[in-house]
């Protein structure tokens, strides 16, 4: 389940601002806020996305931003 603090921390783990981020999921920047402010979550390819984007800074495979 994405809650909004998960998608924060995971946007700021990849060192990004929200206008950075909505792009690199493909969706709306309204879309993204909605999302981080508790109004409603992601589905379909946005959900698998943001799982991706998380197994790949967990494995290592995304370095955070110093």
């Amino acid at each position: 389940m994405w809650i909004p603090e998960k998608i924060k921390s995971l946007r700021k783990s990849y060192g990004e601002r929200q206008e950075d981020f909505c792009q690199r999921l493909g969706v709306a920047l309204s879309t993204l806020r909605h999302w981080e402010q508790g109004h409603g979550e992601p589905i379909g390819p946005a959900r698998k996305l943001l799982d991706r984007l998380e197994e790949d800074l967990r494995e290592g495979r995304i370095k955070q931003p110093a």
